[in-house]
């Protein structure tokens, strides 16, 4: 129905779908951090045929504990 009144549609996949779709290769959203590591999605967007790196991993349970108790007064 969606479809027939020209509203943009796509179906849901799931997280190894979406990884392994022709279309997120192509787009090369799918990156790695300098080093190695996991591949992550990256931004969903380019800026003059760029897409931006990422910045950093999502830290780790508890890496920021003592830096947020420390900024409390």
């Amino acid at each position: 129905e969606l479809d027939k009144v020209g509203v943009p549609t796509a179906p849901v996949q799931e997280v190894p779908e979406m990884m392994a779709d022709p279309q997120t290769q192509a787009l090369e959203i799918l990156q790695t951090m300098d080093g190695g590591g996991p591949e992550l999605m990256g931004m969903p967007i380019s800026f003059d045929g760029h897409r931006p790196p990422l910045q950093r991993y999502a830290p780790t349970l508890g890496e920021h504990n003592e830096e947020i108790k420390g900024s409390k007064s």
